[in-house]
Parts: C-alpha cells; structure tokens; sequence
C-alpha cells in the first residue's frame, strides 16, 4: 500500500512541474451569445471552446472570461491532441489549473481502453485522471471495476483502490489495491489479491505480485499460494505459466495434496497442471500421514530429489514380490515363488500358530546325546500313531529356545485327474494332438467353455474348476490301446506330456489374458512418488535408508532400492531391495527380498543376534512390528542368557524362522520345518561363528530425528526467538556466568 501510495504522488508531482503557465481559454464558435445582466457571465449556445491544443464543446455554457472558467451542459465532448476524448453531461472547467471536472456519464476514452464513471477529475495538463465514485475500464476483452481510480494518460497506467476486479476471458482477479497498464495489459498487485483461472478452476493468491493478462504469466513475491482442487503450491516467490500449465516456487515451498495425503518441502519447486506433477530439489522431503490407536504420526522421506504426479494405475509396475509358502510348501524344491501379492502372506503366516506339531531337533556337536535320543523316540512313536491332539513347542534344555518342529509334513494330495497311463501326447506332422487353452474370443463375462481331450479311453479336463459346460474333443490318431505312441514318419517314440503341466499352461495363459484385458480397461489414475539419491525415512518407530526410494498409492508400498537400511523395534534389517506397505494410513507388513537379514543387539555391541535368509516378510500391528518370517536357507545366531549373563550361543538352520517382537525387542525365535541347530557355551564359541555371512551394522547411519536428516527443520526449531519487551522497552536477557 505504502508503495502504490508512493508511485501516485511521484506521477502527479512529476506532472505538475512540468506544467506551463496558464493561457486564456478562447471561445471558437458559438451558435449564439447573451449576457447575464450585473454578471461578466455570457450565456454561449452551441460553444466551441480551445485551450492549449484541446477543443471543449458542448449544448450551452456559461462562460467567465475574466475568470477564465465556464461550465458546459449537455453533450460535453474534450478533444486533445494525443487523440484522448472524454464525454459527459457536465463540465467545469478552469483554464488556469487545467482541471476538468466531469459528472454523468462520463466516458474517457484512450485508444482501446474506454473510462466510465460518473464523476471524473482530469488534469488536460497533467493527463491524469480521478474518479472516486466507482468506475470501470474496458479495455479489448478485459474489463477492470473499482471504488476509486486512477488514470495517467501519457503512460496509460491505471491504478485502481478497494473493491478492485479484473475480468479477462480466461481469469477473474480480485484485489485491494492494483495498477493496470492498458497498452501492455499487465496488472500489478500492491496487497491482498486473487486470480481465479476460469478453464481449471485453480486460484492464485498473493500480496505483491504480476499478471499479464495476454500470457496467463503470473510473477508473486509476498504471501503466494495457488491452489487446485485438492493440490496447493506455495513458496517466497512464485511464478506461474496459465497457458502452459506450468508453476516454480523459491524457497521455502510447500506442495500439498489433501486427497493423496502428501505434504512435499523443499527449496525449489516445479509443477505442472497436465499430470499434477511436482518436483522438488535442495532440502526437499516428502510426509506421509499415518495413523495409529493413539495419535496421528507422519512418515518423514527424504533425498536430493524428490518427484511425484499422476498417472494410470495400469501404467504402475507390479511388485516382484516372493510369496511367503505354507509349511507344507516348504520342501518343494522352487522355495520362491514370484510376483506374489503381499497381502496374501499374512494367511500363510497365521498358520504359523504355537498350536502347531513340532519337529525335534536334530542331534549336533554341543547338543546333549540323551536330548538327541529323546527327540528321535519321539520322533518314531509319532510316526506310527496318527497326530490328533494338540503339540506343544519343544524347548531345548541346552539353549533355552523355543523350537516349532515340522508340523505339516503331510503327503501331499495327488492330482485327482491323474492315473497310471495318463498323457497329453504333443505331435508334428499328420498325427499331431495340439493341446489349446480355452478361448477367451466373445466368452468374457459368460462360464468358459472346458475343453477335454480323450487320451487312452479318459479324459483329461484343461480347466477343472468346473465340469458344467463341457464339450469332449476326441483326438484322431490318439492311443487307446495303452501303448507308446510313434511317429510314422520318423518311426520314433514321441515324448510325453504330464496332465499337471498342461493344466498349469492353460491356467496361466488364460489368467494372462485376463489381466491384460483388466489392465487395458482400467482407466483409474493414482499418484506415485519417487525420491532420488541419498534417500532416508524417518518415523517415530521406523527409520530407513537407500539410494532410491519409491511409493505408489495404488498398493501403498514404499520400495527401497539399492543398499537399503531399516531400523525398527531395535533390530537392523537389510537386504537387495525392501518393501514398506501401509494399509488404512498404518504400518502394515514389510518384506525384505534376497540377501536378507536381521541384527539385533541387547546393550553389548559385540554380542550381536542374527538371522538371515533369502527373503524376510514381516508384519506389524498399531504400526509396531510384530513378527517376520525368513525363508529360504534360513540361519541364525542367538545368544542365550541366565538372568543377565550370557549363557552361550545358538547357530540354527532351518527351511523357516519365526521371530517374535515384544515390546520393540525380540522376543522369540522359533525354527520350523527340519531345523538344525549347534549349541556353544560362551567359552567355546569359535571365532569364525560369531557372524554369519554378509553381516552389516551401521547405527551411525541411523536418522535419529527428522531435524537431523532436514536441514530446514532445524534451522526453524533453532531460530532464536525475539527479546522481550516490558513496557515497550527491551530487555536484555541475563547472562549465565560459566
């Protein structure tokens, strides 16, 4: 306000020292003349009037010579040489001052921009003009309406006062205070000010800024805000493109999503309106909103670039994820299984219940023979008795751990389509059987037509979800006789197929064709944020580290990749890559894929529990960690304590181990499925046992606060704060001797 205040009283006093001296208004032409009895007042009808270049004219006046004055009425029509015209009902006019004073329906019009108002001060020297009874402009397709106005002709900048509104064909703006320029059709904003984009809905906010109205560019400086929806932009400067698009913000931005829930921070930003994208650089982080039973906490992640928009849900790679097997999967020879969800895990991991059978351990040096013994009695009893009562968990007397034993080595149930004999038979040639999954051509939406191929007098059915809707199909030239089939050209013996390799061809290509049916139709978009380079997250209970890290709304999960670190209930985690999944704002199961393993240390840093394993799966409960899974050559090193002392260590091997957590430490570990295990007394443990293969430990590198991995953070938590003030005096604070 100060500002434009300033630029008023610099124009108008410019113009007044430039102004010459006064010269004799001089009447031109007039219809008629008649003087007023005991006045110098002439009564002109149809005047014509000239000073210093302009012609003034008019219906009637009454003009003082001596004065150098006179009033027009009706039809007031000031022509100045610079081509200006203004029209209106009433005219004063003073030659001496050169000051115009119009009322009713004045029109002021300069090139392509035309005044109106009803009362009008101009200046014919100056060429300033002032209304205070509200006007407008019209300028091409902008029309601008204020309280009070000003006009400088010769710059042709108008600055308008209170209830001001600009109306372009693409934006409203609403300002206190504005100056408006008619020839280069920017506007200038001296306080509180909006801009509303009529194509998008978005608005921009600012006290002290630029708009022009031909570029949709908008430059802001003070308070700046732009919003979209449910996206916010802000920062110290801003500046944004309406035509492209496109918005940069310096220092100290802020980019909100409230539908997504993400907050992102940094010192330099750009966003574009097409994909709702952001990229944030120099101090930026991103904050996750997340939830628990008893408050709100925030997931804080950071990196040297941070960058996120939106984009199609089918455009969004499914994780590589290994699925978590059942126990009784465990002896299958292909322990990983890709492209798995992760939600399917948590089934497969409540089986892992303590009402399970266990399995004893086998006997190993530092394991006592007679516990050795007593296990493999058990062992054969079990085996001749059928298991229909509840087993307990053994309990080695030796190492004080718990051990869950093999309780679902069950044989597994045959294919029910599969007898002696039975075979798809894969020819070339004249005799060719071709076996074909079910067609999917028109039958989306309808029961799949089955088909069945007579092979040896059965049939074997390629999809046996369902027998309705079968048609047989009878090979020609198949076996029915049980005999090798051969090749009449070649006279050899042809291969043979297994029915259960075929049946899994046939389910895999048609699930394949499903989703890819699924994905192309799918037209939903979601957000995905990617963070690059010296990435870290900081939460409450949960800190991590990578070089990359990404997160996806579609399946909440963020992937670390490349070195990850996480830190949680006092353990370290690492592995190849690791994956953070939230459900309903909440921590709710993660996994650690190849190379996996846990440390954990209880006060002495050199007496470090360990487990590792192809890959880890672990679930969390109100955001704390509850339990993981290690799969695939699992190993672990736990040492054992009586009272407060260590007892010896426990080198276990297993197809699984389970770990427990309580509260925020590790509680159990329970081996399942065929374990092996070595006791050592402390005394005894070798030198080379003490770790396990690719162990890490880096507490250094943990975040142990989000001001410590956000420089901005810290700096406004250790902003020094303002003197006091006692009777609007400071007062110095006291000084702390040493």
């Amino acid at each position: 306000m100060k500002k434009f205040i300033f630029l008023v009283f610099v124009s108008l006093f410019t113009s007044i020292c430039f102004a010459q001296a006064p010269k004799q208004v001089q009447l031109v032409s007039s219809q008629l003349l008649r003087g007023v009895q005991g006045t110098n007042l002439i009564r002109v009808i149809k005047p014509v009037f000239s000073h210093e270049g302009s012609t003034l004219s008019a219906d009637s006046a009454n003009f003082q010579q001596e004065k150098n004055t006179f009033d027009a009425f009706g039809n007031v029509v000031i022509t100045q040489p610079n081509g200006t015209t203004i029209f209106g009902d009433v005219l004063n006019y003073n030659g001496n001052t050169k000051l115009a004073v119009l009322t009713n329906n004045v029109r002021f019009i300069d090139g392509d921009a035309t005044l109106t108002t009803n009362f009008l001060t101009y200046n014919m020297g100056t060429k300033i003009g002032i209304y205070t009874g509200g006007g407008k402009i019209v300028n091409g397709e902008n029309v601008l309406t204020s309280k009070n106005g000003y006009y400088f002709s010769n710059s042709r900048d108008a600055y308008f006062r209170y209830d001001v509104v600009v109306n372009t064909p693409d934006a409203i703006i609403k300002s206190d205070t504005l100056r408006y320029n008619t020839t280069s059709k920017v506007s200038y904003f001296y306080g509180p000010t909006q801009i509303f984009n009529k194509s998008d809905k978005s608005t921009l906010y600012t006290e002290n800024g630029t708009y022009n109205t031909l570029t949709e560019q908008a430059r802001f400086g003070k308070k700046n805000l732009y919003k979209a929806g449910s996206k916010s932009l802000k920062g110290d400067s801003l500046f944004y493109d309406g035509k492209l698009g496109i918005g940069r913000a310096i220092k100290n931005i802020t980019f909100t999503d409230t539908a997504s829930k993400i907050i992102f921070k940094g010192d330099i930003g750009v966003y574009r309106a097409a994909d709702s994208s952001i990229l944030a650089t120099k101090n930026a982080y991103v904050i996750f909103t997340t939830k628990d039973s008893a408050k709100v906490d925030s997931i804080y992640m950071v990196a040297d670039t941070l960058f996120s928009k939106i984009i199609y849900a089918r455009d969004v790679a499914p994780l590589q994820k290994d699925e978590l097997k059942s126990d009784t999967d465990l002896d299958d020879p292909a322990t990983i299984k890709p492209n798995a969800a992760l939600s399917q895990n948590e089934e497969a991991g409540n089986r892992d219940s303590e009402d399970d059978p266990k399995t004893p351990i086998k006997g190993k040096k530092g394991i006592k023979k007679d516990d050795d013994e007593e296990a493999s009695a058990k062992t054969k009893e079990s085996s001749k008795k059928p298991k229909k009562q509840k087993s307990s968990f053994v309990k080695s007397s030796k190492t004080g751990i718990t051990y869950a034993a093999d309780s679902l080595a069950m044989s597994k149930p045959q294919d029910s389509l599969k007898r002696s004999g039975d075979a798809i038979v894969v020819v070339k040639g004249d005799s060719a059987v071709t076996f074909k999954a079910d067609s999917l051509k028109a039958n989306i939406g309808k029961p799949p037509l089955k088909t069945v191929t007579a092979v040896n007098s059965k049939a074997v059915i390629n999809n046996a979800d369902s027998t309705k809707n079968v048609k047989v199909k009878t090979v020609a030239g198949a076996n029915t006789a049980n005999k090798p089939l051969v090749d009449k050209k070649t006279n050899t013996q042809l291969k043979t197929v297994p029915d259960s390799v075929l049946l899994d061809t046939s389910k895999v290509a048609v699930k394949r064709r499903q989703d890819s049916i699924t994905r192309m139709s799918d037209t939903t978009k979601t957000r995905i944020v990617m963070a690059y380079h010296h990435a870290k997250i900081f939460k409450s209970d949960l800190q991590a580290k990578a070089d990359s890290m990404f997160f996806s709304y579609r399946d909440s999960t963020i992937r670390c990749y490349i070195s990850p670190i996480i830190w949680a209930q006092g353990s370290q985690l690492t592995a190849d890559t690791t994956y953070l999944q939230l459900k309903n704002r909440k921590l709710d199961n993660m996994l650690l894929q190849h190379n996996a393993m846990i440390v954990n240390t209880e006060g002495d840093s050199t007496k470090f529990n360990q487990v590792k394993g192809k890959v880890i799966t672990g679930y969390f409960l109100e955001n704390k960690l509850s339990r993981m899974f290690v799969d695939g050559n699992a190993e672990s090193l736990y040492y054992t304590k009586e009272d407060t002392a260590y007892s010896g260590m426990n080198h276990m091997i297993s197809s699984r181990i389970k770990v427990s957590f309580r509260n925020s430490e590790i509680d159990n570990i329970i081996s399942i499925r065929k374990p092996e295990g070595t006791y050592y007394p402390m005394d005894k443990i070798p030198k080379d046992e003490s770790i396990l293969q690719g162990f890490v430990w880096k507490p250094k590198e943990r975040p142990v606060s989000k001001e410590q991995i956000i420089p901005s953070a810290a700096r406004g938590k250790n902003k020094p704060k303002p003197p006091i003030k006692k009777n609007n005096k400071i007062v110095p604070k006291p000084v702390t001797s040493v």
